[in-house]
Formats: C-alpha cells, structure tokens, sequence
C-alpha cells in the first residue's frame, strides 16, 4: 500500500470580496458534514510544498495557481491524525504537520470543478461564516489569518 507522507498544505482560496470557497469531504464519518479548504499531502515527485498547494489546488477544484501565486501565510500545525483516517497512513505515524497556504483566484466566485472521491459540495462564504463551518482549528485560524491580512 502507498501511505500518505505525513506532510501536507492547506490552501485558503479566496476572492477580492471576502469570501472563502469550501469544499464538503466526501470520507466524512457517518453523521458529520465536514466542511474544509483544499487540503492535500506532499508526494515524493513534489519539489517543495508550493508545487503541492499548486498541485492540490488543480487536483480539488480544477483552478490552475502558479507558484507565484500562492502566498505563505506562515502557519504551520502538527496535529494528531483522527482515527477515521489513521488507515491512510504507515501503521506507526499519529501526527501531521500541515503548513497553511492561500490562494485568491481572480473571479467573482467561480464553481470549482470537484474531485469526486474528495469533495461531494462546494460553497463560497463570507470570511467569518466559512471560518466557523469549518471543522479543522488549524482552517479556522488560517481563514481569519487571511482576511486580516487582505482587510476583508
């Protein structure tokens, strides 16, 4: 089995007017909507963890970022794999460090073309509301990292 590295981005897309796109993960656990950014772990043929938020970005929604489009926000998280997940990963890792990204596309709010075996829904939200619909900690933060920033 190809385990997943346990070193991934999480990529904030965004638009100039406030709103953050989320995607609903299609390996929610029974009862939970689970509502995040595009995540995505590095893979070995990727140079550096740019290549991998341009990579994820493609692969989640179809929107094409280039490397000097994406924007660092210096967040970086070490967190605990959840369980329904662990299967993903060799049999001896629990943690992930996750390091936050963003992304603002150049239109209004633009339907992403999904990855079906990731994401079942997509939404484009206010800052404060895609924040809060958000599962992850480490989103949240990212989210409200970005509107500072971009003064939204």
């Amino acid at each position: 089995m190809n385990y997943k590295i346990p070193i991934s981005v999480l990529v904030i897309i965004y638009n100039n007017f406030g709103n953050i796109l989320l995607l609903k993960r299609a390996d929610s656990p029974k009862n939970l909507d689970l509502w995040q950014s595009v995540t995505g772990s590095k893979e070995n043929s990727d140079a550096n963890l740019i290549v991998t938020a341009c990579r994820e970005i493609y692969e989640e929604t179809k929107f094409f970022a280039t490397e000097h489009q994406i924007e660092n926000l210096n967040l970086i998280t070490n967190f605990e794999i959840l369980p329904y997940w662990k299967h993903k990963y060799a049999p001896n890792i629990t943690h992930n460090q996750e390091t936050a990204f963003a992304f603002c596309t150049d239109f209004n709010q633009q339907n992403p073309i999904l990855a079906q075996n990731e994401h079942t829904e997509f939404v484009w939200l206010p800052y404060k509301i895609a924040a809060e619909k958000c599962f992850s900690p480490s989103n949240k933060q990212a989210i409200l990292k970005i509107a500072k920033l971009k003064n939204f």
